[in-house]
């Protein structure tokens, strides 16, 4: 990633030469700000695909996770002590059933929310699990911060 990076801003930089075996060989030098520029892409493409949650659904978790803070604080509860059901997640978000129920079942799946009630013909009725921590793409941490150039 660092040398895709420097080649990319080649023309940019002073070619230096070094003599190696007899023979003269062009180059150009990796900088820090490179450094911190190949840092971010990686954490911001690698953090996606280490993420276990689709980007759609770790939006909804997230979208679920303020409406159940601001109705906890509306009715002075625990947010373990409040339930939501499908239709409260859509009138929430306006998202489609569809995209509710698709997602809603990587998250089932993944135990950041809980089932408490609910089969087929019946209302589900959900707990949300997931406290919040890290609520962002799976964190990467690098030996260089970028640069501030």
């Amino acid at each position: 990633m660092i040398r895709a990076v420097a080649f990319l801003c080649q023309y940019q930089r002073e070619v230096k030469t070094i003599e190696h075996n007899g023979e003269s060989l062009q180059y150009i030098e990796v900088t820090l700000d490179d450094i911190g520029k190949a840092n971010s892409l990686a954490a911001e493409i690698l953090g996606r695909t280490l993420d276990e949650l689709s980007p759609p659904s770790r939006l909804l978790l997230a979208m679920i996770r303020e409406m159940v803070k601001t109705r906890c604080k509306e009715l002075t509860i625990e947010p373990r002590e409040y339930h939501f059901t499908r239709k409260d997640i859509r009138d929430y978000t306006r998202w489609s059933d569809f995209q509710v129920k698709c997602h809603i079942r990587q998250l089932e799946d993944l135990e950041y929310l809980y089932s408490v009630a609910g089969k087929k013909g019946k209302e589900y009725v959900y707990e949300l699990l997931y406290a919040g921590e890290g609520i962002r793409a799976h964190p990467l941490s690098w030996a260089l911060p970028p640069s501030s150039s």
